[in-house]
């Protein structure tokens, strides 16, 4: 804008915004995708834009929606060795469970879900895996959010 100024030139698009680099979260996002987990591909670099990131391990990451369409996007951006978790018995998020999805990181990915689910804290959810063509039913039980931020991407 100085330059700007000093060339005598009033009139110019505004230099600030709309660019998702300048999104302090996606840059977050973008600069965990990088390291250690091999050149990302499109699907990877198109969820950057939605829902809450967890990482749960190395190689393992949780994106859970926020809203319809979130979880929509969500929903079909799954691969075949994805796990997509979504809440039964109250309204809550489709989560996506990616990388290595270990029984411990199942069991983490299914209480961050019950989490931002409409569960009240101690109570329990039920939740539907699926990873590929098997689906299972499982139990999350309601914990405060704040109990996974550490975790936040």
């Amino acid at each position: 804008m100085a330059l700007a100024r000093e060339l005598g030139i009033e009139s110019y698009p505004s230099p600030a915004g709309g660019c998702l680099l300048t999104d302090p979260v996606f840059s977050r996002r973008l600069k965990d995708l990088f390291p250690g987990h091999g050149l990302p591909d499109v699907r990877d670099v198109e969820l950057l834009k939605v829902g809450r990131h967890f990482r749960l391990g190395p190689n393992t990451k949780i994106v859970v929606g926020r809203n319809k369409s979130e979880n929509a996007v969500i929903r079909s951006s799954a691969n075949a060795g994805d796990v997509v978790l979504q809440t039964l018995s109250v309204p809550g998020p489709v989560s996506l469970l990616t990388g290595t999805t270990a029984p411990e990181m199942e069991i983490q990915a299914l209480a961050i879900t019950a989490a931002y689910s409409d569960v009240k804290d101690g109570e329990m959810v039920e939740i539907r895996l699926m990873k590929g063509e098997s689906e299972e039913v499982r139990e999350g039980e309601g914990v405060p959010k704040q109990a996974f931020r550490h975790l936040m991407i």
